[in-house]
């Protein structure tokens, strides 16, 4: 399972969130990431609590022409088996009682405060997960879609011309909850939730885990209020024609980036590579090259337009697939050889 392992929290970081009538401020978090791949994202629960088995064709059978008084070929499709891993994070933050004791409301805000950091930093390792995650790498990560691609002789992917280590990445990925989807663990009742109170929706939940014991480096104990929070997921990917890859995207300058002459032109290819040509596509790229698409954008207007969501802000669409940020792609990748 992997873990992330919280740091105990300290009377000094107590004192910065206190503010000027002695109550505990709301923290502002100024590690905030955008990162929209849960928008757009299909959910489909697994077929089994930790994993998804599922059969993709491998190839169809042939088909003969049939003759007067001469028979035609047969053949059978053949397909194979495709088990995908679903990937469990886990995060138990905790305050020492002794702190909470002190506050005014019993340490509720504290621990919300914490709390959040904790859901935070959880959801920038998920993102970074669904992108690079190499099981091959680490056992219990999942294969990010990135990695599904870093071989630039796949068909889905192709180059941009950009070396070096300061390169980025664009992904384009067609969501089908049959072909392309994300994953959930399979719900199996359990006596968790009898004896706590439990929130849970689409592999991710939190529960209040009460004073517990707690002992420090020096083996000594003390008492602490603990949340265990959760989120499982894997990526379920049948049709890798769902998915493609722009890689060796230069991050900055004039050269090798999008607004490079003819360079827009490999997303147009791209996107009629995917397995429906681009609809319920979605575009993923960082803030670098999101820049590069407003300011295409503003220059040409040659195929990106700007609409606006529900909320009545912009969202900058290429053939009318959204450009969503997600700022755990790097702008420091190696080109691909």
């Amino acid at each position: 399972m992997s873990t992330l392992t919280p740091a105990s929290l300290t009377l000094a970081e107590q004192m910065k969130q206190i503010g000027p009538q002695g109550n505990l401020l709301e923290v502002v978090n100024t590690l905030a990431q955008y990162n929209e791949i849960d928008i757009d994202a299909p959910y489909v629960m697994a077929n089994d609590r930790f994993t998804d088995v599922s059969s993709k064709v491998i190839s169809l059978p042939t088909i003969g022409t049939r003759r007067i008084n001469r028979g035609s070929a047969g053949g059978v499709g053949r397909t194979a088996q495709l088990r995908e891993f679903i990937e469990i994070m886990e995060a138990r933050p905790w305050i020492d009682t002794l702190l909470l004791d002190s506050e005014p409301d019993g340490g509720v805000q504290a621990r919300l405060n914490q709390i959040g950091l904790f859901i935070e930093a959880m959801a920038q390792a998920k993102a970074t997960h669904l992108l690079y995650g190499d099981h091959a790498t680490d056992g219990e990560t999942i294969n990010g879609f990135l990695t599904r691609t870093s071989d630039s002789s796949q068909v889905n992917v192709t180059k941009s011309g950009g070396s070096g280590s300061k390169t980025t990445s664009l992904l384009l990925v067609e969501w089908d909850p049959k072909r392309c989807s994300l994953i959930y663990p399979k719900a199996v009742p359990n006596g968790e939730a009898a004896n706590r109170m439990v929130y849970s929706a689409l592999g991710v939940s939190e529960y209040d885990n009460g004073r517990q014991r707690i002992v420090d480096e020096d083996e000594n104990a003390f008492d602490a209020l603990e949340s265990v929070i959760r989120v499982a997921f894997g990526i379920k990917l049948l049709d890798d024609r769902n998915i493609h890859r722009l890689a060796n995207i230069e991050s900055t300058g004039s050269s090798n980036t999008l607004a490079d002459t003819g360079k827009i032109d490999e997303l147009v290819y791209a996107i009629n590579k995917l397995t429906s040509k681009g609809r319920n596509a979605v575009i993923y790229c960082n803030a670098d090259v999101k820049s590069q698409f407003d300011i295409y954008a503003l220059e040409h207007l040659l195929g990106c337009t700007v609409s606006k969501d529900v909320f009545g802000q912009p969202v900058t669409m290429f053939r009318n697939i959204p450009i969503r940020l997600v700022e755990a792609i790097t702008s420091t990748e190696t080109a691909l050889a």
